[in-house]
């Protein structure tokens, strides 16, 4: 269900006082705004917690050598790249929304799936399609591995919002691991002697290149 934050709603419950007297903070009558009407009707009524979309924020892109105190101090309030509290992927061949809530990863979809932060092992950033043109380098992958051994990966989430999910993922204390610059190697060829010596002076082993 979606709601507009504007719109508000009269309603009257079809229940006597004696019924509604059952449920914790249920009232006879609302005059409020509709979100707020009907979840508040279904937490009383399932006497189960309504878990809304957390405090994820968008923080500005800084370089990846700034430390995690910097990132927070330049956080902005503005989530995802497009305003939305969640951002934009695929599971498998299904397309939804993938929110980072306070305890949990949540994938909205005619599938939903919902796993819980305690439950994460580690997350890889990987940019595997860019060998099938520029639309996949403006793309990037997000594989979630659990503690158990098993893992999703969801794909297509542009590429802007990797700043805004890593460093979410990094303040709620997951394990990250980024593995784009690999697959961002063969997109730049002119520029492989200079980038081969810039991971040699940094110490690190050197990226093969992908043979076709």
């Amino acid at each position: 269900m979606q709601f507009n934050r504007e719109e508000e709603i009269t309603a009257e419950l079809n229940m006597t006082e004696e019924e509604i007297a059952k449920y914790d903070r249920l009232k006879k009558n609302y005059e409020d705004p509709t979100y707020e009407v009907v979840s508040g009707i279904f937490r009383a009524l399932s006497k189960k917690k309504i878990i809304g979309t957390g405090n994820f924020q968008r923080y500005v892109a800084l370089p990846e050598s700034t430390d995690l105190s910097a990132r927070r101090s330049h956080r902005v309030r503005n989530p995802s790249r497009d305003g939305h509290p969640a951002v934009k992927a695929n599971l498998k061949a299904v397309q939804g929304d993938l929110f980072l809530l306070e305890k949990y990863v949540f994938f909205v979809s005619k599938q939903p799936t919902l796993i819980e932060l305690s439950d994460i092992h580690q997350v890889v950033f990987s940019r595997l399609g860019t060998s099938m043109g520029a639309n996949a380098a403006r793309t990037f992958d997000m594989k979630i591995v659990t503690k158990g051994g098993s893992d999703l990966t969801f794909t297509s989430v542009n590429k802007e919002e990797h700043e805004v999910v890593s460093s979410y993922l990094q303040d709620k204390k997951v394990k990250t691991k980024n593995e784009m610059m690999e697959g961002e190697l063969p997109i730049a060829l002119d520029d492989e002697d200079e980038e081969m010596q810039s991971v040699a002076s940094s110490g690190e082993e050197a990226p093969k290149p992908r043979r076709g």
